[in-house]
């Protein structure tokens, strides 16, 4: 989380171009630009589908 708000203030506050921002953090420029366009304080994950039962589940001891 730390390292979205570094970009941030990097990108608004101190007008740095997303080039300089990325060679500066060693990040892909991609990915500052995703941390830039983020939208709230922690990155949404999508929901993980259960797992269905393996094949032998009703053999296991």
């Amino acid at each position: 989380m730390e390292t979205i708000a570094k970009v941030r203030r990097l990108y608004h506050l101190d007008k740095e171009t997303v080039s300089h921002i990325s060679r500066k953090m060693n990040l892909s420029r991609a990915t500052v630009r995703k941390y830039l366009d983020h939208v709230g304080d922690e990155p949404k994950y999508p929901q993980r589908k259960s797992r269905p039962r393996p094949q032998l589940g009703a053999f296991e001891a």
